[in-house]
């Protein structure tokens, strides 16, 4: 599977996932049922921050060394596991350790605050988390 292939299937996926939607497609007739999603690769991680975070190729270098370095800290911190990916991202965002400064037009990340934040590789504990964070009317 080529590189560009493997990016599409990734956010198709994050896309079906945050939508809540399941999806069932037929490709050349066969019923896809379940598609096993390895860990991304730092190139893949890099290309899915610099997409989700609105950074092209034309962007200065000081802006690609930051996308750059939130891709290595999000492998380091979820070891390419796409689920943990989307959530490790969403909970940055939620926590406000990245966060889109509207005067200077920009994203924010706290890196030192990032790198603290720990992450669980349980997908148990992972929702339990987000229960408790939930308000106690729900």
């Amino acid at each position: 599977m080529n590189k560009q292939s493997y990016i599409c299937i990734v956010k198709f996926w994050f896309w079906c996932y945050n939508t809540r939607i399941l999806c069932f497609n037929k490709f050349r007739n066969t019923k896809i049922s379940e598609i096993a999603l390895t860990p991304l690769s730092l190139e893949h991680l890099i290309a899915l921050c610099h997409d989700t975070f609105y950074y092209s190729e034309l962007s200065s270098e000081k802006q690609n060394e930051k996308i750059n370095k939130l891709a290595e800290v999000v492998l380091q911190k979820t070891g390419g596991n796409p689920f943990f990916v989307n959530q490790f991202l969403e909970t940055l965002h939620d926590e406000q350790l990245l966060h889109f400064d509207t005067e200077i037009k920009s994203w924010i990340f706290d890196f030192v605050a990032i790198q603290q934040r720990q992450m669980t590789d349980n997908v148990v504990d992972l929702l339990v988390q987000k229960i408790q964070k939930l308000p106690i009317e729900t």
